[in-house]
């Protein structure tokens, strides 16, 4: 099982973002039904409704003749300028790019010809398409799939749905206006989630997919200092907690002992009494804050779980299957070194997909890192406890002292 980390991938829309479909619009109007029109015009309103009217059967068998081979062909429709230099600069600078279109599967070899016809490289592998004439949410399915397959920079479309898709996973989109009003693109620029780069030619998609690409970089190591930071914040609440520990168990023995002197019931005694109460508490929090968990898997963040039977065998120093529970890591592990050498020399892919269920190694460091921090946080709430209480405890015995030297100073 092949676990190389894949290259960055650029997926990209075809009709309208490379290809410009307006003259290809132009020319069948004028091939079809003799109509002059100007790109100007064609481009301000994508399904032409200045032109051909309203919605009806008319405008909608010219807009299906668009996506046949026949037109396709007669029809020659440009690359816009830069669109297939950026395309070539992709590839060369070691991107993966994939090609993505509402065109029915059966117009790919005229796709992939149109393509290369505008000096625009596209492997037979490389262009999806819908097996269908309707390509419903064939963009969102697909995205989504590549997403968990591939390590994704970003979608580069001209369309709402384009934007929208590449939302849905959480991907930054660019928009390429070549089809879309001012407001409508202010607007998708308002309700972006996850990043939206508008820009009007093919050198600034290129600008903007270098940057994606560099910030993706940037934001891996971003998440490698973070998970250090997360790991180095697990032993510093540990050791938070284990000074709460000593502290509080002194205030114990202290509150404990004055009160056992005491000899009446009085104001100060109270005092006392909530001081062992609130110190005894705080010990118990502090001791929960550093019990071990379990740091991956469904059972992250829950405490190291034992039997009776454990604490028999530990006590007595004998190493059996007493020793460890069904399944665990212990167990795991002596049965790998009683395994073929084929499965100890894959046991990491098998741990990550049982664990986490997924090979990517993307998933893996974000899951990993998420991991880690919720376990600072299952034993941060406990750690904050305890210090609060430590702090009560502390309050109540400094105005038990102030009461009794009060006491003995009135006497």
């Amino acid at each position: 099982m092949d676990t190389e980390k894949p290259k960055p991938t650029i997926v990209i829309d075809v009709d309208n973002t490379l290809i410009d479909t307006a003259v290809r619009k132009q020319k069948a109007l004028k091939l079809y039904h003799n109509i002059d029109a100007s790109l100007e015009d064609i481009r301000r309103d994508y399904y032409l409704t200045p032109i051909i009217g309203s919605p009806s059967a008319f405008s909608q068998r010219f807009l299906e003749c668009l996506t046949n081979e026949d037109t396709i062909t007669k029809c020659e429709a440009p690359a816009f300028t830069g669109a297939a230099e950026t395309v070539g600069l992709f590839q060369k600078n070691g991107f993966d790019v994939v090609f993505i279109t509402a065109r029915p599967s059966r117009l790919q070899q005229v796709t992939i010809s149109e393509l290369a016809r505008n000096g625009i490289l596209c492997k037979q592998g490389d262009l999806l398409m819908p097996s269908s004439d309707v390509a419903g949410d064939f963009k969102k399915e697909t995205l989504r799939k590549l997403h968990s397959e591939r390590q994704l920079i970003t979608v580069i479309g001209d369309r709402p749905e384009d934007v929208q898709a590449a939302q849905e996973i959480g991907l930054p989109a660019i928009l390429f206006a070549s089809t879309l009003p001012h407001p409508e693109v202010e607007g998708l620029r308002r309700k972006a989630m996850s990043g939206l780069v508008v820009c009007a030619s093919w050198p600034e998609i290129a600008a903007a997919a270098e940057k994606l690409r560099s910030g993706s970089t940037l934001m891996a190591k971003l998440r490698e200092l973070f998970a250090a930071q997360y790991g180095s914040w697990l032993r510093d609440i540990d050791e938070k907690a284990r000074t709460v520990v000593i502290i509080a168990a002194i205030l114990v023995a202290f509150s404990g002992n004055a009160l056992r002197e005491q000899k009446n019931h009085d104001f100060g005694w109270w005092f006392l009494l909530l001081a062992l109460i609130s110190s005894t508490l705080s010990t118990v929090y502090a001791i929960r804050a550093f019990t071990a968990r379990y740091a991956s898997g469904e059972l992250s963040t829950e405490p190291v779980r034992t039997r009776i039977k454990q604490w028999i065998a530990i006590f007595l120093g004998y190493q059996s299957s007493w020793s460890h529970l069904p399944g665990d890591a212990i167990e795991e592990y002596k049965n790998l070194r009683h395994s073929p050498e084929n499965q100890q020399a894959s046991a990491h892919l098998k741990f990550f997909y049982e664990t986490y269920q997924t090979h990517n190694p993307d998933a893996l460091l974000n899951l990993r890192m998420m991991e880690l921090r919720a376990t600072n946080y299952s034993k941060l709430y406990a750690e904050r406890i305890a210090s609060k209480l430590l702090l009560i405890s502390v309050v109540l015995l400094l105005i038990w002292a102030v009461s009794d030297a009060w006491t003995h100073f009135a006497r």
